[in-house]
């Protein structure tokens, strides 16, 4: 999904649809996107995919030993987008030293749970942060 919307802003291939008429959201948007592009992506993938966005790597060994491997490494954090199976299973090896979790005021009345299938864990509130649209960031660790 990233690699199908950011790199067309970077390139100027999109009309920033999210954003058709604002100048400033426009130029948060490129910003964005560039930030992403410069950064190192994994993709963990049990199919066989293919990539031409900058700096993105595509992983599919084992989870765990990659996760371990990269955690070993000197530079900035991860951060995992858009997979609850990944977050379960690094949930249960104790891999995931932070959890910010957006909380979004929608009930949807049915979905997938978060943490199907995990140990328990205790966690410490960080921090609570509270936007104008009504979305809460609550972080733990």
């Amino acid at each position: 999904m990233f690699e199908g919307y950011w790199p067309k802003v970077k390139s100027g291939e999109t009309n920033l649809e999210y954003f058709p008429q604002v100048r400033d959201e426009q130029a948060a948007e490129r910003k964005i996107s560039d930030l992403l592009t410069g950064m190192t992506k994994i993709v963990f993938s049990k199919k066989s995919i293919h990539t031409t966005w900058e700096n993105t790597t595509i992983l599919s060994g084992d989870l765990i030993e990659d996760v371990k491997s990269l955690k070993k490494k000197t530079g900035s954090g991860i951060i995992i987008f858009g997979s609850g199976t990944i977050v379960q299973q690094l949930t249960n090896e104790g891999l995931i030293d932070d959890y910010l979790l957006i909380i979004t005021p929608v009930i949807l009345g049915k979905g997938k749970p978060m943490f199907d299938n995990v140990k328990k864990h205790n966690l410490k509130l960080v921090d609570v942060s509270h936007y104008e649209s009504g979305n809460v960031l609550v972080h733990y660790k």
